[in-house]
């Protein structure tokens, strides 16, 4: 299976015929392609290694040409020769247990899109020259043309305003969680399901059934049973955006605007200003740098055990963000830059309706 997806041609392969057809039906929205591709990705059962390498620590591997990142649940092996490929090592257990605590009432195998999507996809992005992530909802108003970008650390209001613009306006999907942008200002389409958190349904019912249709009981109760237990931030479903909204976008888009969303003591209403493309750039940095973290140490690792066994890194830490920060100053010296400071205590029905108008008003 070949899909364009990012902007890059990944050849997928499965062994498991079960995970094969979750995958299969994720990416039909996607364009799948019979081009060469740029990445090959293998879902595996058992992911095999051979030749030297350093367990330091436990939870991570170094090979002369690449390492293996133990996420918990996932194994990830990142390897580079004439093709970046990535293998993943799934844990495939069935439990009901750990299926109603999670936040998306699912098993591994049914979560496997949003895995390749975080582990895979969007950190493949991270070996080529001249793209970046920025952690941001993205859509495009399809009146206008222009593309907008809604930024932030999680929980701020980035998907409560992808639903308000995607849904209530004329908007078009782009990204739910993370968008991929380049350095001529391109941001490519992260299809990854938009997730739902239950703060999101609140005072919306036409969602709150459009979520829940076709869903078991046990689905439903587990949504109430830890929305009621443990808050509205940790329960969650995802939908597909062909699902979830009129239009998605499938190819690149040049990028307009960008607000940076964040929560403050200081203000009673929500203040617009400007953002500098220096600050922009240097707070982009900063919010990425805590989302993929996890990510990001591992690359820590290998590079440290590739300076004590002789052997070259296939990624260095500070070179890549470097890279990034450069790129993020290119882009939005041609972006319009905002800060959105939003009441601490506010009601999310109020930010709503705040946000309503502010963009009604352009």
């Amino acid at each position: 299976m070949n899909y364009k997806i990012m902007g890059n041609i990944i050849n997928i392969e499965v062994d498991d015929i079960d995970v094969r057809q979750v995958l299969i039906d994720e990416f039909k929205i996607y364009d799948e392609v019979r081009e060469q591709a740029d990445v090959n990705v293998y879902v595996v059962n058992t992911i095999n290694f051979e030749g030297v390498y350093s367990n330091t620590p436990s939870i991570h591997k170094t090979f002369k040409n690449g390492f293996l990142a133990d996420f918990g649940g996932n194994k990830v092996l990142y390897k580079k020769e004439d093709v970046l490929s990535i293998y993943i090592e799934m844990n495939k257990k069935r439990s009901f247990l750990r299926k109603f605590i999670s936040m998306g009432y699912k098993n591994n195998i049914d979560n496997i899109g949003q895995v390749l999507h975080e582990l895979i996809f969007v950190p493949l992005n991270f070996f080529i020259e001249n793209k970046t992530i920025i952690h941001s909802s993205s859509m495009k108003n399809t009146k206008t043309g222009k593309s907008v970008m809604i930024g932030g650390t999680g929980g701020v209001g980035k998907t409560s305003m992808e639903l308000l613009l995607c849904r209530d306006f004329d908007y078009s999907f782009i990204s739910d969680d993370i968008a991929v942008v380049d350095d001529k200002c391109s941001i490519y389409p992260n299809l990854a399901f938009p997730k739902i958190y239950a703060y999101n349904l609140a005072d919306n019912e036409s969602l709150k059934n459009l979520i829940f249709k076709d869903r078991y009981f046990m689905d439903k109760f587990q949504w109430g049973f830890i929305k009621k237990f443990r808050g509205e931030s940790k329960v969650r479903r995802v939908v597909s955006p062909d699902v979830l909204y009129k239009n998605f976008e499938t190819n690149e888009n040049d990028i307009d605007d960008y607000f940076i969303l964040y929560k403050s003591n200081n203000v009673n209403e929500i203040t617009i200003s400007e953002l500098s493309a220096k600050k922009a750039s240097a707070l982009t940095l900063d919010i990425i740098k805590n989302e993929y973290h996890s990510v990001f140490q591992h690359i820590t690792w290998h590079e440290y055990n590739c300076e004590l066994m002789n052997f070259e890194p296939i990624i260095k830490l500070e070179d890549t963000l470097v890279r990034w920060l450069e790129i993020y100053n290119k882009i939005f010296q041609s972006v319009n830059c905002f800060a959105i400071k939003i009441p601490v205590g506010i009601k999310h029905d109020q930010f709503i309706s705040e946000m309503k108008k502010a963009f009604n008003n352009g």
